[in-house]
């Protein structure tokens, strides 16, 4: 608690609601899916939590929107090219929802051989919501069933090689770019 309290008072004004342990679990899973890998991209990094579960061996490169530690490469998604770093994978968990163009942010993945990825699908909750049963509303850039997300992966030249469900309509997804 005390590395989110310093982290918090290191970036005012920046909304850390979304930061917080609660999705620890998806962090795990994605570092078992990359343990045998030499070096990660965190993209859209956050609390830096997937560091903790990795390997020591693992190089750990941040990025995100703002300067999280000293070795954080900043960039936004819905403005800059993805930095070309010297990784074996590429993580993108609970980012893609907030890219005003997915289809750009997707088709740049494709310089890394091994990427995992999270994806908030329509669910239940957007039903909630809709019929005023529900007050927390989450306002993301997009929103994609299942189906129509597994398409947008494959005309941008990626595959699915595993999924798994992490919460109500919420998937953990490997994929690596198709064959040219």
């Amino acid at each position: 608690m005390e590395r989110i309290q310093k982290l918090a008072e290191s970036t005012s004004g920046e909304n850390w609601a979304a930061l917080n342990t609660k999705w620890e679990g998806r962090t795990q899973l994605a570092a078992e899916w990359l343990r045998d890998e030499r070096a990660v991209a965190d993209i859209g990094c956050g609390l830096m939590s997937l560091e903790r579960f990795l390997p020591a061996s693992t190089t750990y490169i941040p990025m995100d929107v703002v300067r999280r530690d000293e070795r954080t490469i900043v960039f936004d998604q819905n403005k800059d090219l993805i930095p070309k770093v010297d990784c074996d994978a590429a993580v993108v968990l609970g980012v893609l929802e907030y890219a005003h163009d997915i289809s750009f942010v997707l088709e740049q993945l494709r310089q890394f051989p091994k990427i995992l990825l999270s994806y908030n699908h329509i669910s239940i909750n957007d039903l909630l919501w809709k019929l005023g049963l529900r007050t927390k509303r989450v306002t993301w850039s997009n929103r994609y069933t299942r189906r129509s997300f597994a398409a947008l992966l494959k005309s941008s030249g990626l595959r699915i090689v595993r999924q798994r469900p992490i919460r109500i309509g919420e998937r953990l997804y490997e994929v690596r770019p198709s064959p040219s």
